[in-house]
């Protein structure tokens, strides 16, 4: 059984909370604009509350853990200059942020949150298989936006998974609905296929969250059990006087 470790935010805190490590904060007072520096808190606040959940993390002040980037732009953990294991993986809109975690070797997420939206014939045509386009085309009008955003985002939920994002052609990538009956707590189950997981394993879920969609997928090296399923869990203990407490 795998454990995937997931929280949504909206909102900063209401009270003033010491969540930034000096390496963000400095970073955060390099940002300019006031929607960047928004997004920054945003997946930040996400994360530090999931960090809850990491067996390193247990009873430590929120600032003196970093939420860096590798060179690629995929966020990884450490306390000073100690890297953590695990993966973990953040997404923002608007004013809600959500992050992944999963602290298993070899298992590797992608999170993503976007807004359910009309997205035009030339969206689908240039960054969807063919597949997906026919299978959208045959759908009823106002079926459209929700699965065109669903299947978008389910795309950028693997990349991330995967390391490489978008600097991977989205094609390389196929969503499509999935015969696993599985569901976690208002998750389903999507599948996924195509030239970017030929060396991997991969499980998709979705869920709507108001506006928005969410995305999850984990990978695993090809030759991991099949029969593997995570389990998701829904609530992160409440975050309490800036220190990272699991209860």
């Amino acid at each position: 059984m795998v454990h995937v470790y997931w929280n949504l935010v909206q909102g900063l805190p209401s009270r003033d909370v010491d969540f930034l490590s000096p390496v963000e904060k400095k970073r955060l007072s390099q940002m300019r604009f006031a929607r960047r520096r928004q997004s920054f808190q945003l997946g930040r606040w996400a994360t530090k509350q999931l960090l809850q959940m990491h067996p390193a993390c247990t009873n430590l002040p929120s600032a003196s853990i970093t939420i860096a980037n590798h060179p690629a732009g995929g966020p990884y953990m450490q306390i000073g200059d100690r890297d953590l294991d695990g993966c973990i993986s953040i997404s923002h809109r608007e004013n809600e942020a959500v992050s992944a975690m999963v602290i298993d070797p070899g298992m590797a997420v992608g999170i993503d949150l976007e807004v359910v939206e009309e997205r035009g014939r030339i969206f689908v045509e240039d960054f969807f298989t063919s597949q997906e386009s026919t299978r959208i085309d045959l759908l009823p009008e106002e079926e459209k936006p929700m699965a065109v955003t669903r299947t978008w985002s389910a795309k950028e939920a693997v990349l991330k998974a995967l390391k490489v994002g978008l600097h991977v052609d989205s094609r390389a990538v196929s969503i499509n609905p999935s015969q696993r009956a599985s569901s976690y707590d208002g998750w389903s189950p999507l599948d996924a296929s195509g030239s970017a997981l030929e060396n991997c394993a991969c499980r998709v879920w979705w869920r709507s969250s108001g506006q928005y969609v969410l995305t999850l997928a984990i990978t695993a090296k090809k030759d991991f059990p099949n029969e593997f399923e995570p389990l998701l869990l829904e609530h992160v203990p409440q975050f309490e006087d800036g220190l990272l407490t699991r209860i």
